[in-house]
């Protein structure tokens, strides 16, 4: 596990709407596998017998 930089905004955001969009879509999947990664630390601790309470995943709570 390592932790990930945040995309850094280039200076064409301001003027352009497709790298706008684009930048957009970097941060938000960069927000996405950093609370991935949360999840697995947390359920993996939880396995462990820490008591921790964790969200369940997208794929877990289709499964109830």
């Amino acid at each position: 596990m390592r932790v990930e930089a945040e995309p850094v905004a280039p200076p064409e955001i301001a003027t352009s709407e497709a790298a706008y969009e684009a930048y957009n879509e970097a941060v938000a999947a960069w927000g996405k596998r950093g609370w991935a990664q949360v999840a697995r630390l947390c359920r993996y601790f939880n396995g462990a017998g820490m008591t921790v309470t964790c969200q369940p995943s997208r794929h877990e709570s289709r499964l109830q």
